[in-house]
């Protein structure tokens, strides 16, 4: 009985431990955090009104004023750091930011890498065409073009068929496209200038973040918006995979933000539009 009393004792003292580094591992973004007094955000480089760096350097967006407000919620300072997109899905963060609030969709395979906190905005997915094009008046005559759309997001893979939202983000179903064929770009600002009067352009239209096309016609960027929109894309701040006690805190503090109004207030100043919420698609 005592060679059992040892063991079991030794058992328990193996799982209390493994329990405790689970536990420490869990909580180490957390806890990196509080210690250096600041959080490390990725964001993207150039992506108004998204984020951006002003005249003075500083940083500006919809993002960043988010990231700051959850910066202040924890009571620390914010750094924004801006890594190439793919080693952000990848989820080989090695330690160097906290968390990625950089409009990312949380997709299924996204998740394979990075746990997820609840969405902070939904931003509907709109179609574009060339100012004097008018062949096409709503997102219903889509079917059967050919569409322009940046390579490797949701957008590229709504038009193949193989949109994969997670199922917890997704608010509605997609407007479904019959006989469509998509045509890849680097960026939704290069899938734009590629459109043109219909004998000249090898795309009917460009599906694209409404605020993306938006921020465009302020530009005077010659695009017209199609009625109606294609669905609305969650979008979600990412953290290493493992890193339960950020999400957990994350999910508290957007909670709050959504609830107090913090949510639509910015995105208000930034898109002229409340995307805290899923919009209508007709």
């Amino acid at each position: 009985m005592t060679g059992l009393r040892r063991l079991f004792r030794a058992l328990l003292t193996t799982l209390a431990a493994f329990a405790f580094v689970s536990s420490a591992e869990a909580a180490g973004a957390l806890d990196r955090v509080f210690e250096r007094g600041k959080i490390i955000v990725a964001v993207n480089e150039d992506y108004a009104p998204h984020s951006f760096q002003d005249g003075a350097g500083r940083w500006r967006g919809f993002d960043v004023s988010v990231a700051s407000e959850i910066a202040k919620r924890l009571g620390v300072g914010v750094e924004f750091v801006t890594p190439p997109w793919e080693l952000v899905v990848s989820g080989r963060w090695r330690e160097r930011w906290e968390i990625a609030v950089n409009s990312m969709a949380a997709t299924e395979p996204r998740a394979k890498n990075l746990d997820f906190a609840v969405a902070y905005y939904f931003a509907p997915v709109r179609a574009a065409v060339f100012k004097e094009d008018d062949r096409l008046r709503s997102v219903d005559d889509l079917h059967g073009k050919v569409i322009g759309v940046c390579r490797g997001c949701s957008y590229e893979n709504y038009v193949r068929g193989r949109l994969d939202i997670l199922s917890s983000f997704d608010p509605q179903p997609a407007l479904a496209l019959r006989d469509v064929e998509a045509r890849a770009f680097a960026d939704e600002w290069a899938a734009v200038e590629a459109l043109g009067p219909a004998e000249k352009s090898d795309i009917d239209a460009v599906i694209a973040a409404e605020p993306t096309l938006a921020a465009m016609l302020k530009d005077d960027y010659p695009i017209r918006l199609l009625e109606g929109r294609v669905f609305n894309e969650p979008l979600a701040i990412a953290a290493e995979k493992g890193e339960f006690a950020m999400v957990a805190r994350l999910k508290e503090i957007l909670r709050e933000m959504r609830g107090d109004g913090t949510l639509k207030r910015l995105s208000m100043e930034w898109f002229g539009s409340d995307y805290s919420q899923p919009a209508p698609l007709r």
